[in-house]
């Protein structure tokens, strides 16, 4: 992917509840409910860990992801 670089992101497992802990807790709003889970959007994630500390079952844990940034958010642009 061009323009991609590596960020740590949270990503949900399979051990998913569906309880919505996670996406009530979620500073940035980037979890959103799938059709089998809670999904997160890697991109919009800032890896605060909020969503693992409030998941009764440990379901979201920390993948290192690439992802696009565009340039003005590279440059600090936009946050």
């Amino acid at each position: 992917m061009e323009g991609g670089e590596l960020k740590m992101a949270y990503k949900i497992t399979d051990k998913c509840i569906c309880c919505g802990a996670c996406a009530a807790a979620c500073p940035v709003e980037c979890i959103s409910q799938g059709e089998e889970k809670y999904v997160i959007d890697a991109s919009a994630c800032i890896g605060c860990g909020t969503c693992a500390g409030v998941c009764p079952v440990e379901a979201p844990e920390e993948e290192l992801s690439l992802i696009h940034i565009s340039e003005p958010t590279r440059l600090g642009m936009i946050s």
